[in-house]
């Protein structure tokens, strides 16, 4: 009886497992992001003479995102 279950459900099918699923692929894209904007802040302090509240403007993130990564590479 069990074994006739398994073809019945799938995952894939599974609402709550689909659920799931997207709240994880949002989670690593919102990783992804933050690290581009990292990466995109360092370049800016590094090559140019923008204040830290040019720099937020430009990439969209907090002030205090920025000081954080510019305390970090001190």
């Amino acid at each position: 009886m069990l074994d006739n279950l398994e073809s019945v459900f799938s995952d894939e099918q599974d609402i709550l497992y689909r659920i799931g699923e997207m709240k994880g692929e949002r989670k690593g894209e919102a990783k992804a992001t933050k690290k581009a904007q990292e990466k995109f802040v360092k370049r800016l302090l590094r090559k140019t003479d923008f204040t830290i509240a040019e720099i937020a403007g430009l990439v969209e993130v907090s002030q205090y995102f920025v000081r954080k990564i510019k305390k970090s590479m001190a």
